[in-house]
Protein backbone atom coordinates (compact mmCIF):
# COMPACT_ATOMS: atom_id res chain seq x y z
CA UNK A 1 0.00 0.00 0.00
CA UNK A 2 2.71 2.73 1.02
CA UNK A 3 4.60 1.35 -1.93
CA UNK A 4 2.76 0.52 -4.70
CA UNK A 5 -0.52 2.96 -4.40
CA UNK A 6 0.27 5.82 -1.60
CA UNK A 7 -3.11 7.52 -3.46
CA UNK A 8 -5.35 4.87 -2.14
CA UNK A 9 -4.39 5.89 1.64
CA UNK A 10 -6.98 8.51 2.54
CA UNK A 11 -9.58 5.91 0.94
CA UNK A 12 -8.01 3.06 3.19
CA UNK A 13 -7.74 5.33 5.92
CA UNK A 14 -11.60 6.38 5.82
CA UNK A 15 -13.06 2.63 5.33
CA UNK A 16 -11.12 1.67 8.52
CA UNK A 17 -12.38 4.43 10.56
CA UNK A 18 -15.83 3.45 9.80
CA UNK A 19 -16.44 1.06 12.49
CA UNK A 20 -15.59 3.38 14.91
CA UNK A 21 -17.99 6.28 13.32
CA UNK A 22 -20.40 4.37 12.79
CA UNK A 23 -22.06 2.59 15.88
CA UNK A 24 -22.37 5.95 18.00
CA UNK A 25 -24.29 7.32 14.65
CA UNK A 26 -27.16 4.56 14.93
CA UNK A 27 -26.87 4.69 18.69
CA UNK A 28 -27.43 8.14 18.69
CA UNK A 29 -30.34 7.99 16.33
CA UNK A 30 -32.29 5.21 17.61
CA UNK A 31 -32.11 7.61 21.14
CA UNK A 32 -33.55 10.82 19.40
CA UNK A 33 -36.22 8.59 18.03
CA UNK A 34 -36.72 7.50 21.59
CA UNK A 35 -36.22 10.63 23.34
CA UNK A 36 -37.68 12.76 20.09
CA UNK A 37 -35.72 15.99 21.31
CA UNK A 38 -34.78 17.99 18.12
CA UNK A 39 -32.22 20.58 19.35
CA UNK A 40 -28.95 20.14 18.09
CA UNK A 41 -27.30 21.38 21.28
CA UNK A 42 -28.85 18.23 22.71
CA UNK A 43 -27.66 16.19 19.86
CA UNK A 44 -23.99 16.92 20.59
CA UNK A 45 -24.18 16.50 23.95
CA UNK A 46 -26.28 12.94 23.37
CA UNK A 47 -23.82 12.14 20.71
CA UNK A 48 -20.65 12.85 23.13
CA UNK A 49 -22.37 10.98 25.76
CA UNK A 50 -22.72 8.18 23.60
CA UNK A 51 -19.17 7.75 22.76
CA UNK A 52 -18.02 8.19 26.25
CA UNK A 53 -20.50 4.98 26.55
CA UNK A 54 -19.08 3.13 23.85
CA UNK A 55 -15.27 4.10 24.93
CA UNK A 56 -15.92 2.71 28.58
CA UNK A 57 -15.05 -1.01 27.96
CA UNK A 58 -11.66 -0.18 26.16
CA UNK A 59 -10.53 2.50 28.60
CA UNK A 60 -12.04 -0.23 31.54
CA UNK A 61 -9.72 -3.32 30.10
CA UNK A 62 -6.95 -1.17 30.04
CA UNK A 63 -7.20 0.72 33.51
CA UNK A 64 -7.48 -2.91 34.94
CA UNK A 65 -4.60 -4.63 33.37
CA UNK A 66 -2.26 -1.91 34.29
CA UNK A 67 -4.20 -2.07 38.21
CA UNK A 68 -3.67 -6.38 38.19
CA UNK A 69 -0.17 -5.87 37.35
CA UNK A 70 0.64 -3.66 40.33
CA UNK A 71 1.07 -4.67 43.58
CA UNK A 72 -1.76 -3.00 45.29
CA UNK A 73 -2.17 -4.16 48.63
CA UNK A 74 1.56 -3.23 49.10
CA UNK A 75 1.42 -0.10 47.99
CA UNK A 76 -1.57 0.82 50.06
CA UNK A 77 -0.61 -0.68 53.05
CA UNK A 78 2.87 0.90 52.44
CA UNK A 79 1.25 4.20 51.81
CA UNK A 80 -0.85 3.88 55.01
CA UNK A 81 1.63 3.14 56.91
CA UNK A 82 3.34 6.19 56.11
CA UNK A 83 0.14 8.29 56.66
CA UNK A 84 -1.14 8.68 53.87
CA UNK A 85 -4.88 8.89 52.89
CA UNK A 86 -7.10 7.26 50.29
CA UNK A 87 -6.57 10.48 47.88
CA UNK A 88 -3.06 11.12 48.79
CA UNK A 89 -2.60 7.46 47.87
CA UNK A 90 -4.19 7.79 44.47
CA UNK A 91 -2.61 10.43 43.29
CA UNK A 92 0.83 9.73 44.48
CA UNK A 93 1.46 6.06 44.62
CA UNK A 94 -1.04 4.35 42.43
CA UNK A 95 -2.06 6.93 39.27
CA UNK A 96 1.99 7.68 38.61
CA UNK A 97 2.67 3.75 38.70
CA UNK A 98 -0.11 3.45 36.03
CA UNK A 99 1.21 6.04 33.52
CA UNK A 100 3.94 5.31 30.87
CA UNK A 101 7.23 6.98 31.19
CA UNK A 102 8.95 7.66 27.77
CA UNK A 103 12.80 6.20 27.80
CA UNK A 104 14.96 9.08 26.84
CA UNK A 105 18.34 7.77 26.38
CA UNK A 106 20.63 8.37 23.88
CA UNK A 107 21.38 6.53 21.52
Amino acid sequence: MHLRLPGLRRVLDSITILPVVIPPVVLIIGVLQITRRPRRCRRARTLSLEYVILSMPFAYRSIDAGLRALDLKTMTEASSSLGAGWAATLWRVILPNLTTRCCRRPC
